[in-house]
């Protein structure tokens, strides 16, 4: 799987077999900066314009949480 970020605000996952989009992640309001896959592969994590941070189960496509307390622009996420 590769995940990419996007200038709609939303991240999406994609079959690296196929190159088919396998599940689109929205919620952020502005561009998607960065993705994370975490080591076993059951969270991503984006990171937006807007300074937040969300963390997502990467199979169900569930908005886990969001952070805030960024006060600008956060442009990478790692695990």
């Amino acid at each position: 799987l590769l995940a990419s970020g996007c200038g709609d605000g939303k991240a999406r996952i994609w079959s690296t077999a196929t190159g088919e989009l396998a599940s689109t992640f929205a919620g952020h309001r502005e561009t998607v900066y960065s993705v994370a896959f975490s080591p076993d592969g059951g969270l991503l994590a984006t990171s937006c314009l807007d300074g937040s941070v969300k963390l997502w189960d990467a199979g169900t496509g569930k908005d886990r949480c969001t952070l805030f307390d960024h006060q600008d622009v956060v442009r990478c996420v790692a695990f």
